[in-house]
């Protein structure tokens, strides 16, 4: 089977394109051979202040994965190469009009095209949403996604699931391209959640957002079921991601009326080879852990390190997903006598025996050390504490606890000891006309306007605007602890375990493959060996960070230069007219100053001396009284200091 051969005959229905796998995806579509004709319809919603062309344009196009110049996007755009649809995956239809479902449906007879394949990517994919509303997302949207497919005719539907789906079997199970049992009948449960859905809009009448659903109760039976024929199943998912998109394979199966597959991913993660090694969106997942483990910043994880979460290249999935979406079709045309709803697990990690956890941290930290980067500790190590309490202990103790101490020191360092906080209350007292907008182009006809002394003050307010590498320090350290956290909370579960994920279907396809089509796409799982991977990854997303850091601070200081030498221009004529006694007045009726405090400036004000004191929120009365407090002090000291 040739890939592209197969794909060029058909258009696209793409959704979940502004997302990770999605825009790989679409890189990926978009190099087909011969498909200059076909048409990629993506699924988007329309921004607060961007219409879905826009967005299509400035958010996904336009990523560095592309490679595409603003001509380059406008041909693809005009040519109806990519066309956005506006729409919404929790509503009926998808939130499509009628012109848009005609266009799905008709647009191959325009282009000379066979029909229409339907991808869905489109999910909610956080773990901590209420089951209801991850239902809404998942389960419900994709029964809608059907329902259009079904509307357009088209020739096949592809679901994009998870390995996870299965995540309540045995830590050392091996799970197969199959859906398990979990002791529900999912499609039962999903038809009493839409009929729970449409009571609730009834009563309603008809002006809900699909609220309703399940009671707290419910949830917890669901939750609480298991398989009866397996002992060994745990009692709890883990999240209601897992749980959703579980029901939303049995709802696909029972529903899906035209041929279709499950392309089941793993923990999806950076590119893996080419050009755009290492290319990401979002978290970064598994690389990013690499990373800070192998620079010294991680010296503590939850577990025994024996963990072998299967974390899987963005690019081996996308290819793997054309793949699948090409044999797909070629079974909906007769070619092939598979049946429906065949099962693709695209996991990498089983045809690795010796990966795990500790092995990869082992191989990625000596090549780390030996490259001399900058922010890499020499004494870079990891430990793993299996016990729960004690690992939240040591968090505690010797991140949390000095992290907020610090970040009370930063609060005070970056108010009490900084000369920008300070001028800039000088000036208010004095009423000395200044704006620290005064170079923005919003603020131009105002600046113009805005005396010689206004504008040295101005430059000077935002020459001082700057922390101190101390408070830049913690505040970083702020954000990685956030980060790690966020990886504590929704991943330790499954880095923890050490289920195997057979492939046979995924390595039976590529076989079926052409040379052609092997060397394009390859998603061959004897050709990735992890540690590498993950190491060669972390270090390309390093070495970036470095180079943005670089970067920034290198602008950060060509522009503090410049704004140094308008500032002596700006002094140079100052004093040269008061040389010449061209006094101007520091007030004029069209000049900007500010008489008095506006409101913003006063809630600033206000929540700074609140942090400074507490560090956190607390009774508003009690703040008040701290506040009226202070003032008091600094009137009576006035008045004994002063002349």
């Amino acid at each position: 089977m040739n890939i592209d051969h197969t794909l060029c005959e058909y258009n696209i229905f793409l959704t979940g394109a502004s997302g990770f796998i999605g825009t790989v995806l679409l890189q990926r579509l978009l190099r087909i051979e011969n498909s200059e004709k076909c048409t990629i319809f993506c699924l988007l919603r329309s921004g607060r202040a961007a219409t879905v062309t826009e967005r299509l344009r400035n958010e996904i196009l336009k990523a560095e994965i592309f490679e595409f110049s603003d001509a380059d996007i406008d041909a693809l755009i005009c040519q109806r190469r990519v066309v956005a649809l506006e729409g919404e995956l929790t509503e009926e239809c998808l939130g499509l009009d009628a012109k848009s479902i005609a266009q799905l449906k008709h647009s191959h007879e325009r282009n000379g095209k066979k029909g229409t394949a339907v991808i869905h990517c489109a999910a909610d994919i956080d773990f901590n949403r209420e089951l209801n509303a991850s239902m809404h997302m998942n389960a419900y949207g994709t029964y809608e996604c059907m329902a259009v497919a079904k509307e357009i005719d088209a020739h096949c539907f592809i679901h994009i699931s998870t390995l996870y789906v299965n995540a309540r079997e045995h830590c050392d199970k091996r799970i197969d391209e199959a859906i398990y049992d979990c002791g529900l009948d999912c499609v039962a449960v999903f038809d009493e959640w839409m009929q729970l859905r449409r009571r609730r809009r009834h009563d309603d009448d008809g002006g809900g957002d699909g609220g309703g659903g399940f009671d707290r109760a419910r949830i917890a039976q669901l939750q609480s079921a298991t398989s009866r024929t397996d002992a060994t199943q745990r009692a709890l998912w883990p999240n209601n991601y897992t749980f959703t998109k579980h029901v939303t394979e049995h709802v696909v199966r029972h529903y899906c009326a035209v041929p279709h597959a499950i392309v089941r991913l793993g923990i999806v993660s950076p590119v893996c080879k080419g050009p755009h090694l290492g290319w990401f969106m979002g978290n970064g997942g598994f690389v990013f852990l690499v990373i800070g483990i192998a620079t010294g910043n991680i010296k503590y994880l939850r577990g025994d390190g024996r963990g072998r979460p299967d974390f899987v290249p963005v690019d081996y999935t996308c290819d793997t997903i054309c793949g699948v979406t090409a044999a797909t079709l070629l079974r909906g045309s007769g070619s092939s006598g598979d049946s429906d709803g065949t099962i693709y697990q695209c996991g990498v990690i089983a045809n690795d025996p010796v990966f795990d956890v500790r092995s990869s941290v082992q191989h990625a930290k000596p090549i780390f050390l030996g490259l001399n980067l900058p922010y890499v500790q020499r004494n870079a190590g990891i430990h793993f504490i299996e016990n729960k309490f004690l690992f939240f202990a040591i968090e505690f103790l010797l991140y949390e606890l000095p992290l907020w101490l610090l970040s009370l020191v930063s609060c005070v360092a970056s108010t009490l000891c900084s000369w920008y906080w300070w001028v800039k209350l000088y000036y208010h007292v004095l009423d000395l006309p200044y704006d620290i907008d005064f170079l923005s182009t919003s603020s131009k006809k105002k600046n113009s306007e805005l005396t010689l002394a206004g504008q040295i003050r101005s430059l000077q307010l935002i020459l001082f605007d700057k922390p101190y590498a101390f408070v830049k320090r913690v505040r970083f350290m702020q954000r990685a602890r956030d980060k790690l956290n966020w990886f504590n909370a929704n991943y330790t579960y499954f880095v923890n375990q050490r289920w195997c994920f057979t492939h046979d279907n995924v390595k039976a396809l590529y076989a079926t493959l052409d040379e052609t089509s092997q060397r394009k796409y390859n998603f061959d799982v004897n050709s990735i060996e992890f540690n590498k991977y993950a190491c060669d990854a972390a270090l390309v997303c390093f070495k970036k960070y470095i180079g943005y850091r670089d970067t920034k601070k290198q602008s950060q200081t060509r522009y503090e230069e410049e704004l140094r030498k308008q500032l002596q221009v700006l002094r140079q004529e100052y004093t040269a007219r008061k040389q010449r006694g061209e006094d101007e007045p520091e007030h004029q009726d069209e000049c900007h100053h500010h008489d008095s405090l506006t409101q913003a400036e006063k809630i600033y004000i206000f929540n700074i001396l609140r942090k400074i004191f507490f560090m956190f929120d607390v009774d508003i009365k009690l703040s008040i009284c701290v506040v009226i407090g202070m003032i008091t002090l600094a009137i009576v000291s006035f008045f004994v200091l002063g002349p």
